[in-house]
């Protein structure tokens, strides 16, 4: 049976939560988890040792509020699980680097009482032929640029599998409708999916883009202009229809790519530092509001570019740390490049789709 100095106990973090219909006091120790309820309700205060948490994960509610799923397997053998609902984002993160960081050492320190030659072992193997301990700022720094890497660094240990989580939890429905109506919540938990992941999502939504505008487009275009011989004859003739969804595919693929690029070496020109995946990313994520009204007819796709700027600075804001000015220049900037080569490669006539 696992045995506490409580003289030693420390509270890393303090902030107040949700569970269920209560709202707590949710302490993250070196030890547990500790939920004091605020109100007078009945409810009793408990406590989570880390000993029986088995993984913990950043999530969303249904109402799309930022939370950790907790799984917990009782000495009993019983599992369960809950969601803690926080108030904010930033909250959620940092409960979540407390409880990763406070388990790990946790597990560390059990695994020395076990183990009583363990840390001289450890700290044997960072000294240099001087003793000095070499490793020591260099792993701090480590910790520090990967905070967010924890999400889904898949820590094993004695006593279950930690799972940080990351955006495959969410479905591409979920991801969605979490851009276009929450932002800040929904781009942090996208932060460790793959670019791949997000090259998915691009094409899914400019595919949907594509078809419906050629569509619709077309056909009200047949009916307002019947001698405009782009869209003249397209219901009658599939394989022009296709060609000219392939066209507008490629051609809005393209020019999402490029805003990426030039949102990326703007971003580093004001000295921010981030690898062009990470900032592809969220340029291909930020594509949702092309699926939705960027499929108003005509209209839609002059209108979309605009949310997707500001989807753009907002998840270089959350995704990569940016600050906020910074993000919303870099974007706009790129932007204001992009319509100007839009206006002279495209509307001047010089180049254009046959």
């Amino acid at each position: 049976m696992d045995t506490y100095d409580y003289a030693k106990e420390q509270t890393i973090v303090q902030t107040t939560v949700k569970l269920s219909a209560n709202t707590y006091q949710l302490s993250v120790t070196n030890y547990r988890l500790a939920f004091v309820p605020r109100e007078s309700t009945g409810v009793s205060p408990f406590s989570y040792y880390y000993e029986y948490i088995t993984g913990f994960r950043p999530v969303q509610s249904g109402y799309y509020e930022p939370c950790i799923e907790l799984s917990i397997r009782y000495s009993n053998g019983m599992t369960d699980a809950m969601q803690i609902v926080f108030a904010d984002a930033g909250d959620r993160d940092r409960v979540l680097y407390a409880i990763s960081d406070a388990s790990a050492k946790r597990y560390s320190e059990k695994e020395a009482e076990r183990d009583p030659f363990l840390q001289k072992r450890q700290d044997l193997s960072m000294q240099d032929e001087y003793g000095n301990y070499h490793d020591e700022y260099r792993q701090a720094d480590d910790y520090r640029r990967s905070e967010y890497d924890e999400y889904d660094s898949g820590l094993e240990n004695g006593y279950g599998e930690r799972d940080y989580g990351n955006g495959q939890y969410l479905s591409f429905l979920d991801k969605f409708l979490g851009l276009l109506k929450n932002p800040s919540g929904t781009f942090p938990s996208l932060y460790s999916d793959e670019l791949s992941d997000g090259l998915k999502f691009m094409l899914v939504i400019m595919a949907i883009s594509a078809v419906v505008n050629t569509m619709l487009t077309g056909f009200l275009a047949s009916k307002i202009l019947p001698g405009l011989d782009t869209f003249s004859g397209l219901g009658s003739n599939p394989a022009s229809l296709v060609t000219l969804v392939i066209e507008v595919f490629i051609f809005l693929v393209l020019t999402l790519a490029v805003y990426g690029l030039l949102t990326f070496a703007i971003s580093r020109i004001f000295g921010e530092e981030m690898f062009l995946d990470e900032s592809m990313k969220v340029t291909m994520y930020a594509s949702a509001p092309f699926a939705a009204i960027g499929l108003i007819p005509l209209f839609g796709l002059y209108i979309a570019p605009i949310w997707t700027v500001y989807l753009q600075a907002k998840g270089l804001e959350e995704c990569n740390e940016i600050e906020g000015r910074a993000a919303i220049i870099s974007s706009v900037i790129a932007a204001m490049i992009l319509a100007a080569l839009f206006y002279l490669v495209i509307i001047s006539g010089k180049v254009g789709f046959k």
